[in-house]
């Protein structure tokens, strides 16, 4: 599994670009089109807060995405539950298919 995160996280598995590679490749202030292609480019999930990504511009073809839906919990927070979620989702192929990580836990939604 290779993942393109899209939140202020300094921790996660090898394979996660971390917001400081999405600034060395020059995607830190990029806009959304700008890191789905990226992603879809180089076939890495996406792992992002922002709904943004649920808006019809970032229909299939794609990698994954994996969308956390956790308002009011701060950054650091979310580590566990995402944690949880890519642990469930590591051997699966993820490719044109939606989660979505909320209060309730891992659900697919697209």
């Amino acid at each position: 599994m290779r993942i393109c995160l899209n939140v202020r996280q300094t921790h996660c598995e090898s394979q996660v670009i971390l917001p400081s590679v999405l600034y060395e490749v020059g995607l830190r202030a990029k806009k959304d089109p700008a890191i789905f292609a990226y992603a879809c480019r180089h076939g890495l999930i996406i792992i992002t807060r922002d709904a943004d990504f649920l808006t019809s511009q970032y229909r299939p073809p794609h990698p994954g995405l994996i969308l956390l839906s956790l308002p009011g919990v701060p950054g650091r927070a979310v580590v566990d539950p995402l944690m949880v979620a890519i642990t469930i989702l590591r051997d699966q192929d993820l490719s044109n298919t939606v989660y979505l990580i909320d209060q309730s836990g891992l659900k697919r939604v697209g």
